[in-house]
């Protein structure tokens, strides 16, 4: 069923905004936009960073860049204003996609309810387990790399297959390695969000506080340890 319903979206989208063909250096070239440029943008949008030799991008992409650069070009406004603009309609959108993620969560979930997932009780075990499609299913860095596997920072995506790594795959001995994936990938997409911040400078995305008293209540899991009976 996932499988389907990839299908289902990518041709949803290729109706909606054409074949992807361009990567980022070719999309930003036929743009007439420096590659640098379209990169702010496109972080500005809330788009995660695209790697050079992916061909991700379409003939709508090289529209809306053009339409920027026409605006730099007429002077309608500053670069920095552009950035907060498109900034700004990036956070729009990302609250349209949240409505239809979670619609279509909705939708996911009654389907699933209604292809029966069925929990069941192993003699061995006093937890539940669960069937769907197949005899069980798996959550964690693996089932993390099965699906978003096409996401990967280049190095992690080395450093998979140079330990067979492959999506999609049910090894659970193969976990760990995917935990190795992960750290990889993070390490790089951490060292590309700290210069990103460096080439653009920090931005105020906090409103002023003036501390203020006022009441508060808290609460553990487990008692304090003087309340407990002794030993």
């Amino acid at each position: 069923m996932p499988h389907r319903y990839s299908d289902l979206w990518r041709s949803v989208a290729q109706a909606l905004l054409g074949a992807p063909e361009f990567t980022p250096a070719e999309v930003a070239a036929e743009a007439g936009v420096d590659l640098q440029q379209a990169r702010r943008l496109w972080r500005a949008l809330g788009f995660p960073a695209v790697p050079d030799d992916d061909r991700v991008f379409t003939r709508t992409d090289v529209a809306m860049l053009r339409a920027a650069a026409g605006l730099l070009e007429q002077e309608v406004a500053e670069p920095e204003v552009l950035l907060q603009l498109t900034r700004v309609t990036g956070q729009a959108l990302a609250r349209v996609a949240e409505a239809q993620v979670a619609a279509a969560a909705d939708r996911l979930g009654d389907l699933l309810r209604a292809a029966d997932t069925a929990e069941y009780v192993d003699e061995n075990n006093t937890s539940k387990w669960c069937r769907l499609s197949r005899e069980s299913f798996a959550v964690g860095a693996l089932a993390r790399f099965n699906n978003n596997h096409r996401f990967l920072h280049p190095k992690a995506r080395k450093v998979a297959s140079g330990l067979g790594l492959e999506a999609v795959c049910h090894n659970p001995f193969m976990n760990n390695v995917a935990q190795l994936v992960e750290c990889v990938h993070a390490t790089h997409d951490a060292i590309r969000l700290i210069e990103e911040l460096v080439e653009d400078g920090p931005a105020e995305t906090m409103a002023p506080v003036r501390p203020k008293s006022g009441q508060g209540a808290g609460a553990v899991e487990v008692p304090p340890r003087d309340s407990l009976p002794p030993l």
